[in-house]
């Protein structure tokens, strides 16, 4: 669970940052007169579910004593900085 923790709370970030780029992007849009389209809308409610799903794993590693395994911020931190290499190098390929 405790890794179920680490991996679900980069990973609901990481989406989280992606949902606040498209909205930045759609208000942008609709300021100069743009309409989304469907492709934009349907990525944006695609993206909010997938984090949504994301944060739900979240929740329940935490309701399942992530926080009880040994050591608990050594084994998360370890795994919270390999999800974020993983996310920096996916942005790169």
């Amino acid at each position: 669970m405790a890794c179920t923790e680490a991996v679900e709370t980069e990973i609901g970030g990481h989406y989280n940052e992606q949902v606040n780029m498209l909205l930045e992007t759609a208000e942008e849009m609709q300021k100069s007169g743009e309409e989304l389209g469907p492709e934009l809308e349907e990525l944006l409610k695609t993206t909010r579910r997938i984090r949504d799903e994301e944060l739900e794993h979240l929740d329940s590693a935490l309701q399942n004593e992530a926080k009880l395994a040994v050591p608990h911020e050594l084994l998360v931190g370890f795994i919270r900085m390999g999800c974020r290499g993983a996310i920096e190098i996916s942005k790169r390929i």
